[in-house]
């Protein structure tokens, strides 16, 4: 009697290429699934970013950094120099009040201006100062100290009204002349908030928005510059400006206190005619922007332009 062999029921056993495929679908859907469902509904084809040519690359930001602050204002004088639309305080011992009489002092709203004595003059828009018995008295760029020398000079040696070692003379400066700038910024703006539930403070913020604000400016003599004018409209650009200031050296009137109107700064972000130049705000380590000294001087009717941030897509 021969022994019992085993059977192997074909029926109840799969071929070994279906096996082999119920292997490969399940290993397909653990990936799948461990890839999310994106993976499924919408499949992703492209290419790795070292492959992309550079010419569809945008400018690498990785390493930039905000440009010396010290380019955008101008630098400080040793003397003040003197021009059309300084007020000074001038006082001559004999010829203002009686002989041996104090000279009137007038202290400034700015803290950055000491007490100045004397009458007020005006410096004329031709450079020259007004003052009683004497010629114009020519102060265009003189310091104080030239300044008082050139009234002396006028009142002992042209008209000889004082003695010469006698006469008492005082100049101060009492208001420096002024620039009228527009700033415009499209980087300001607001939150939008919602109120929040019942029985709580506070409420929600769910958006900014945008809108451009127009600032009139008036900057006082070698402050006229373009880090001041940033300084008295909200500070540097932030993250909603452009990589860029837009100056727009040109002749806009702007009465004093004046806010600017809707056309004032339609035309400066159109470009007005006159000289434009611009100021990168982020640059490359030791790159160093192409900048003049006179580029970041303001004066009557510039304009500063800061526009928002186009938002990117990646």
């Amino acid at each position: 009697m021969q022994p019992a062999r085993l059977v192997r029921d074909k029926r109840t056993q799969p071929s070994r290429p279906r096996a082999r495929g119920y292997a490969v679908v399940a290993a397909a859907a653990l990936v799948a699934f461990s890839a999310g469902c994106a993976s499924l509904t919408f499949p992703v084809s492209g290419i790795p970013a070292r492959r992309v040519p550079p010419v569809l690359l945008g400018e690498s930001k990785e390493d930039k950094q905000t440009i010396d602050l010290s380019l955008l204002r101008q630098k400080p004088p040793q003397a003040y120099r003197l021009a059309a639309g300084d007020v000074v305080g001038v006082w001559i011992d004999g010829i203002f009040g009686k002989p041996g009489e104090l000279a009137p002092v007038h202290y400034s709203d700015r803290g950055d201006l000491p007490p100045a004595i004397g009458l007020p003059f005006p410096v004329r828009e031709d450079g020259t100062l007004d003052l009683p018995f004497v010629d114009p008295i020519q102060l265009d760029g003189l310091t104080l100290v030239e300044a008082r020398e050139a009234i002396r000079r006028a009142y002992t040696v042209d008209k000889q009204i004082c003695k010469t070692g006698r006469e008492r003379i005082t100049i101060t400066l009492i208001t420096p002349r002024q620039y009228h700038v527009l700033v415009i910024r499209q980087d300001s703006g607001g939150s939008l908030t919602a109120p929040v539930p019942a029985g709580k403070l506070g409420s929600i913020v769910i958006g900014n928005t945008k809108r451009g604000t127009g600032h009139a400016v008036n900057l006082p003599a070698y402050k006229n510059d373009v880090l001041n004018a940033l300084a008295d409209t909200g500070g540097l650009p932030g993250l909603e400006a452009a990589n860029e200031i837009i100056i727009q050296h040109g002749d806009l009137s702007i009465a004093d206190g004046a806010q600017p109107s809707e056309a004032a700064m339609a035309e400066c972000v159109a470009g007005a005619a006159g000289k434009v130049v611009r100021i990168p705000l982020r640059v490359h380590p030791g790159e160093r922007p192409n900048l003049r000294p006179e580029d970041v001087i303001l004066q009557n009717g510039d304009i500063v332009f800061i526009e928002s941030r186009d938002t990117e897509v990646f």
